[in-house]
């Protein structure tokens, strides 16, 4: 008697990594170029400049075929049998990334710094029985909302954060749980010098902790980029929550938020609408041996 096979996720840990050392080297290139160029960057400005460099370093990783070859990696991790195979898997390495840049659409409804950080990619699950099956699909969507927020070093030796909006104290109680403040810090009183960014999440914590935070320049667990980064694209941070994220960042209304749209996709016309569905046997092919 047959029986449908249990699928699960495929974790796209290498396909993140990949992304998330692609942020790492533009986030460089970034506070580089406030170094030398743009002293006194505003919160958006910087923001602005983070969208141009990583479409920079996304177009380098693409000519290299990074992202192809890192989603080939998690999907043989899934099923090593691949391998034994001559499963035709040409397609893996056409994923590519992408990035725009959504202004939102009118003025003086949030402040300019309001962003998401939204990553589209693809997924995948796999099953081992009774054969070993991948499916794979387009699609994938996440997102966390920040606070963009920039420290200025004052001549007391403190840095000077600034406080929340009456918008932001209004809306931060239902978005805690996907919500984070994207911690900019200038290194000087001049805003000569940009410390590499770091975030706060806001989950299991209120608005009042948030507050203080600023007020008090303490925060209590910032992570890195990288981390960010790999931790939207695995679903460990942010919200997939398609009614939330449609009401806040979608392109038809009034959109209050600023949107940082990051896509692994295949190009048009390369990837079918319906998805790929792969059978892959268990048994590694026989070699018979002629003897003469």
């Amino acid at each position: 008697m047959g029986h449908n096979p249990v699928h699960r996720e495929v974790r796209l840990s290498s396909t993140a990594s990949a992304l998330a050392e692609c942020w790492h080297r533009a986030e460089g290139r970034v506070c580089s170029s406030v170094d030398s160029k743009y002293h006194g960057a505003n919160e958006e400005q910087i923001t602005f400049l983070l969208q141009s460099e990583l479409g920079a370093v996304l177009d380098d990783a693409n000519g290299r075929g990074l992202f192809g070859r890192s989603f080939l990696a998690d999907l043989e991790r899934c099923l090593p049998q691949i391998h034994w195979h001559s499963i035709d898997l040409r397609f893996a390495h056409g994923l590519v990334g992408t990035v725009r840049f959504h202004s939102r659409h009118h003025e003086g409804t949030v402040s300019s710094s309001d962003m998401v950080l939204l990553i589209r990619r693809p997924s995948a699950t796999c099953s081992q029985s009774p054969n070993g099956e991948l499916v794979i699909s387009e699609g994938e969507v996440r997102a966390l909302f920040g606070q963009a927020k920039l420290g200025r070093p004052g001549r007391d030796g403190v840095t000077h954060w600034g406080k929340l909006t009456s918008n932001q104290r209004l809306r931060f109680p239902t978005m805690l749980d996907f919500m984070t403040l994207l911690l900019y810090r200038w290194r000087d009183i001049d805003g000569s010098g940009l410390a590499p960014i770091t975030w706060q999440p806001c989950r299991a914590h209120t608005s009042e902790d948030v507050e203080s935070w600023l007020a008090h320049d303490a925060f209590p667990s910032q992570i890195g980029s990288e981390a960010v980064v790999q931790g939207v694209t695995l679903g460990d941070f942010g919200t997939a929550d398609q009614r939330v994220i449609d009401e806040l960042v979608d392109d038809r209304g009034a959109r209050p938020w600023n949107v940082l749209e990051i896509r692994l996709s295949w190009p048009p016309g390369d990837f079918p609408a319906t998805g790929i569905r792969l059978t892959i046997p268990h048994e590694a092919p026989r070699v018979v041996v002629l003897r003469y």
